[in-house]
């Protein structure tokens, strides 16, 4: 019997009988009444239909018409008889009604407790709040002032209601609301225990859950590709199954390495009864569970069904769509570490210096002094707009007032390739100053510039102290867009605080990142 058809019986003779008539269900009466065409169109495998039919079940066992076998033996009869009245599952375990409440039945019930408390509901809010309100809930982030202006200004009826439609078929919905679903899961990046190694290919697993919720995947798919996603061509969606703590140090001692594979199984089938059964079904490893209808027989079966499943590594893409995927996070990710930085001191590590978007396609950083007056260094100039992470500047046109002679490792065409630290820079043949700049492929909005001296925290030296960012449409007209001025200089970062972003660059599989 496959997983999914275990997974399947587990939950209805959960939620149906207890486990003993469950037995005698399953062994004397699915095999007719069950699958696609039940006979008498009476199928046992459903719990509404076991509690429906818990008369008519009782009548004709007991006089002997069922199963066509003959009469069953007085030790099943006993079970069915105490069984089959009892069928009713708790509370807890009901389906929910069908019929929908009646319109403004929840603002009834609130307006109600408010009277009886003496108060009175909050003022409508206005739209620049309701803007702020839902894009934060559905996203995650708040709107920006194009959004809010754009939204002010729309007098149609139902602007609302498109602006719901905007947020839901947004890429940040997916990524808001995957983290609940991972906290649920118990996700993790890193094994835990005492050596907590990462998982360097547990993510496939994390984006496919925020792909599934910006698709809007039908919930029983949804289950059903993280139950048994290597049987239906889903591999990403079985992440679900091990995404929780394992221990990974080996032992010559049998019986601790058999608790370990143990716990590994407690692991998986108590997340999936609570997951998707709302039941603390880890409870039963130990004994019947005293509150939840759950065996402890039943406990076991489950980890029979888990029984093939075991922890490991292996990759899901090929090298390219991974040096792919690495050269995008870390620009991404590099930009907001940086723009977080901003207005704090000058770091070697990164800097970003924000400013009001402005349309241009050649953006100059010009170093005026450095802090040790020696030839100014730069292992980036990164160039980004209000609309994304996108580099703009990656893969443009640098040129630089010069460069110093004799280095490989420090070549103007650094300034726009991607890559970090200080075997990819730029150094000027100017002591204290020289200017660098990017052609951009296009005329862009820009908004935001991120450059430093050495990602990786190896260097600290040949930093600029004063500067300036300007920007230009044709590179003959220049406007000033930044300066150290905005830098706050009683700002200097922890050494703890630096010493874990240096750490944080290391661990990008071995590139750095801005940080």
């Amino acid at each position: 019997m496959g997983i999914m058809r275990w997974c399947i019986l587990f939950v209805i003779l959960l939620n149906a009988l207890p486990s003993r008539a469950a037995d005698v269900i399953r062994a004397r009466c699915v095999s007719c009444h069950g699958g696609a065409k039940p006979a008498g169109e009476l199928d046992l495998t459903r719990p509404e239909s076991l509690r429906q039919n818990a008369a008519r079940i009782r009548r004709v066992v007991d006089s002997g018409e069922m199963p066509p076998s003959g009469k069953l033996p007085a030790s099943e009869l006993v079970e069915l008889r105490k069984s089959l009245p009892k069928a009713e599952p708790l509370w807890s375990l009901k389906p929910l009604p069908t019929a929908a409440p009646k319109s403004g039945f929840l603002d009834t019930l609130v307006r109600k407790k408010l009277a009886e408390s003496g108060l009175k509901p909050s003022p409508e809010a206005d739209k620049r709040a309701l803007i702020r309100r839902v894009t934060l809930d559905l996203t995650g982030l708040p709107p920006t002032p194009a959004e809010i202006a754009s939204f002010l200004a729309d007098k149609r009826p139902d602007a609302y209601e498109k602006l719901v439609d905007r947020l839901l078929a947004s890429p940040h919905y997916g990524e808001k609301w995957a983290r609940p679903w991972l906290d649920v899961v118990r996700f993790g990046e890193s094994n835990g225990y005492e050596r907590n190694l990462l998982r360097e290919n547990a993510w496939p697993y994390r984006d496919w859950v925020v792909s599934a919720l910006n698709a809007d995947l039908p919930y029983d798919k949804f289950v059903a590709a993280q139950l048994a996603g290597d049987a239906l061509g889903q591999d990403a969606a079985t992440g679900f199954l091990v995404a929780g703590v394992h221990d990974d140090v080996p032992s010559p001692d049998e019986v601790l390495t058999r608790q370990q594979r143990q716990s590994d199984l407690d692991d998986i089938v108590a997340t999936v009864g609570e997951t998707f059964l709302g039941l603390t079904v880890g409870c039963a490893r130990c004994h019947d569970h005293k509150f939840d209808p759950i065996p402890q027989r039943d406990y076991y079966r489950l980890c029979s069904v888990f029984s093939g499943v075991r922890h490991g590594e292996r990759s899901l893409e090929n090298a390219a769509s991974r040096a792919t995927r690495q050269s995008a996070a870390q620009q991404a990710l590099g930009a907001v570490r940086a723009l977080a930085r901003s207005g704090e001191r000058l770091s070697a590590l990164g800097n970003a210096e924000a400013f009001a978007p402005v349309t241009a396609r050649f953006v100059r950083f010009t170093v005026l002094s450095t802090a040790d007056s020696a030839e100014p260094c730069l292992d980036e100039l990164a160039v980004y707009g209000p609309g994304g992470p996108e580099n703009l500047a990656l893969g443009g046109r640098a040129t630089a007032s010069s460069a110093l002679p004799g280095y490989a490792i420090h070549q103007i065409s650094h300034l726009s390739d991607g890559k970090l630290g200080n075997d990819f820079s730029w150094i000027s043949d100017e002591p204290g100053k020289g200017w660098a700049q990017v052609e951009l492929s296009r005329e862009s909005v820009v908004s935001r510039v991120v450059w430093g001296r050495d990602a990786s925290g190896k260097n600290s030296d040949r930093l600029a102290q004063t500067y300036k960012i300007e920007v230009s449409t044709d590179g003959a007209a220049w406007r000033t867009v930044a300066t150290e001025a905005g830098r706050r200089a009683d700002a200097l970062p922890s050494t703890e605080r630096d010493a874990l972003l240096r750490k944080a660059a290391s661990l990008r599989d071995g590139n750095p990142t801005y940080v």
